[in-house]
């Protein structure tokens, strides 16, 4: 099934990046359409709380954890108007990398700094006016469920855009495909949980410390694998 779903990713990608063009809503269309497909041949449908504490024309810097490469594709069915920061390796795979480009993904290298800043700050100027930024703090997919340590990158985000902060912990995506096994589990049952957002006057109170110790300790408060 695994390989199933790579196969009809990439055979609907040619289409996607032809359509993917300036127009927003056509864009957000083709996310949306995208992901609900596969899901549908993955067989799951994924059980959410919470959806209240997203409110529409907010600007958010949405931090996951990051359990499973269906992940970013859950994050991105829930919030097709977004943009997703990923390592930059991934701009270079054939079809897929240029099909993120066109809808406004913004790449990073941690062994590229000044180019990842770079990179960080013009997606955040590019972000309008109802933009929100999907990132995964923990850089790599866990290989063994238990959550990784937290970057920085989302509270230098923080720090230089106007958006409010949205934790959310994804259960039961590694279960259903971890980075090692080939294989998808269907017994696992994927969840998001959207918790309550800190908003950026509350944000400008706080330290990078407590910042990053709230985020992670609000994600794991809820976390099965």
């Amino acid at each position: 099934m695994y390989v199933v779903t790579h196969a009809v990713v990439f055979t609907m990608l040619p289409a996607g990046i032809i359509m993917a063009v300036r127009d927003r809503e056509k864009t957000v269309r083709i996310i949306k359409r995208f992901t609900e497909i596969l899901f549908r041949i993955v067989g799951k449908d994924i059980t959410v709380s919470g959806m209240g504490n997203f409110k529409h024309g907010k600007r958010y810097i949405i931090v996951a954890n990051y359990p499973s490469f269906y992940a970013g594709f859950a994050l991105m069915k829930l919030f097709p108007n977004v943009s997703v920061v990923v390592h930059g390796f991934v701009s270079k795979v054939p079809l897929f990398g240029k099909f993120l480009e066109r809808i406004g993904t913004i790449f990073v290298d941690p062994k590229k700094m000044k180019d990842s800043i770079r990179s960080i700050d013009t997606g955040i100027g590019e972000a309008h006016e109802s933009g929100s930024i999907i990132i995964f703090p923990e850089g790599h997919r866990t290989p063994d469920g238990v959550m990784q340590r937290f970057k920085h990158g989302f509270i230098y985000m923080l720090r230089h855009g106007s958006f409010d902060l949205l934790p959310v912990t994804l259960n039961g995506f590694y279960r259903l495909k971890p980075v090692k096994r080939l294989y998808i589990d269907p017994d696992a049952e994927p969840e998001v949980v959207i918790h309550r957002p800190i908003n950026s006057s509350e944000i400008c109170k706080m330290s990078d410390t407590e910042l990053l110790e709230s985020t992670v300790a609000t994600i794991k408060s809820v976390y099965t694998p």
